[in-house]
């Protein structure tokens, strides 16, 4: 619900002060209240559905539409409302909060996958996996393992710190329902990608990625990192709802 102060409103003839709008986004309705009364009763003079196709204008601080004339606030405020009514900022709200979440989605899984990568191959291979490191290492006081891992790990902790608030937004702007499949989603994804060091870790995520409707390899496979890819393509069901 958003509720916004309407200084006065026109509508059939007459003038009204002191008003107030209701817009109920899950049922894209909208009222306007009024105060009647000594005890300032709130009443319902106007009540219609809003959406893509309905004519809004705006000027300055005021807004028409439904054959009401509201003066809002100030100008950010009509312009706000406006959108709000004409579904602008409704998509506009989801188109961002899918891509975001789809940023810290990839921002997460894929540093997690190299990770994965790269202790499947130390296990393989000890020499060969540290060596692939040198590329990258600093020279500083710590060896080349110890600076990997402590560099993963800060990568990681800013990647789960970014998609917590993504997460939340998602939420808000699709519902609790589809916020859940997310959440189950990337468990899913760490626990396919965990795999390629506990191939006992593979069973529950196929199933859980099956609920979701996302195939999984059915066999663990020893790169992380594609398989990350191949289930992030994937996903772009769940972060982007009908």
């Amino acid at each position: 619900m958003k509720t916004y102060a309407l200084p006065s409103v026109e509508y059939q003839g007459k003038k009204y002060e002191k008003c107030t709008l209701v817009i109920n986004e899950e049922a894209t309705q909208a009222e306007v209240q009024r105060t009647e009364g000594l005890r300032k009763k709130q009443t319902t003079m106007a009540t219609f559905r809003y959406g893509p196709d309905m004519k809004v204008t705006v000027s300055d601080n005021t807004l028409q539409t439904q054959g009401l004339t509201m003066v809002t606030v100030d100008a950010l405020t009509a312009a706000e409302i406006g959108r709000t009514l004409s579904m602008e900022a409704v998509a506009l709200a989801r188109s961002q909060s899918s891509n975001r979440l789809q940023e810290s989605m990839a921002n997460l899984l894929n540093p997690r996958a190299s990770v994965v990568d790269f202790l499947s191959r130390y296990n393989a291979n000890p020499r060969a996996a540290l060596f692939s490191l040198m590329d990258v290492y600093s020279g500083g006081d710590k060896g080349p393992l110890e600076e990997y891992l402590e560099n993963s790990k800060n990568e990681l902790s800013k990647g789960l710190d970014a998609i917590r608030p993504a997460l939340v937004e998602f939420e808000k702007t699709f519902g609790n329902s589809a916020a859940d499949r997310v959440y189950a989603f990337v468990y899913a994804a760490s626990k396919l990608e965990d795999s390629a060091l506990s191939p006992e870790e593979i069973g529950d995520a196929v199933a859980l990625l099956g609920e979701l409707g996302i195939t999984a390899p059915s066999e663990p496979d020893s790169n992380a990192i594609q398989v990350n890819e191949a289930i992030l393509r994937k996903a772009r069901t769940l972060i982007v709802p009908a």
